[in-house]
């Protein structure tokens, strides 16, 4: 089964399943966050996005629990775009969450899959960030 993307918030929570907009087609339905035009993504891409945002959420559930959420996403943005070019890579991703203790979380295979699917450039090495802005 495929989810296409729309432009708005996605809402995952640590141990909760992700909520979806309304269904377009049989087998197809809207989910919000991840990409700013729609597009399809396949249920172990769907998968891999949300097993990162838990691992995200229990890091800032433990860690930034006194903080408001923003700090949280603007932290985790500056430390995963570290060269600041508006863009985040999947060995960005990868050192944070080495950094975090969550290395285990997703391989690099894992992650280049979810961005090749969600990615808008060619080699899907790569993607702005905010199309990750909710993930986070």
């Amino acid at each position: 089964m495929s989810v296409k993307f729309v432009n708005s918030s996605i809402r995952m929570i640590a141990g909760k399943s992700m909520s979806f907009g309304h269904r377009t087609t049989p087998g197809r339905r809207i989910m919000k966050g991840l990409s700013a035009s729609p597009r399809a993504l396949s249920s172990i891409s769907e998968s891999y996005a949300c097993k990162l945002h838990n691992t995200f959420e229990t890091y800032r559930q433990e860690n930034y629990s006194r903080e408001l959420k923003s700090r949280f996403q603007k932290d985790m943005k500056d430390a995963i775009d570290s060269d600041n070019d508006g863009l985040f890579t999947v060995e960005e991703i990868l050192k944070v969450l080495t950094n975090i203790g969550a290395r285990d979380c997703l391989s690099s295979e894992q992650l280049r899959q979810m961005f090749g699917e969600i990615s808008p450039f060619e080699e899907a090495e790569r993607i702005p960030v905010a199309t990750l802005n909710n993930m986070l």
